[in-house]
């Protein structure tokens, strides 16, 4: 059972990650120049920087699904 400072614990390292991860995608956004419409792509590339590649079963799933659309 997880006691509720190893839970703040994780919380924690969770928002670190995605701070990091956050960054990481601006500064690949600034290398390509800018631009809309590849924020998702400059945060999947920064989360496989500072991650390294999903598991296999994730890759798995996501050719299965596709890649996402843009909304209109």
């Amino acid at each position: 059972m997880t006691s509720e400072s190893d839970a703040k614990q994780i919380a924690a390292s969770h928002l670190d990650a995605q701070e990091h991860i956050r960054r990481r995608a601006y500064e690949i956004y600034r290398k390509r120049g800018g631009g809309e419409g590849r924020a998702l792509d400059d945060w999947l590339e920064a989360e496989r920087e500072l991650l390294g590649n999903p598991p296999e079963r994730v890759r798995h799933k996501a050719s299965i699904v596709g890649p996402a659309r843009p909304t209109t």
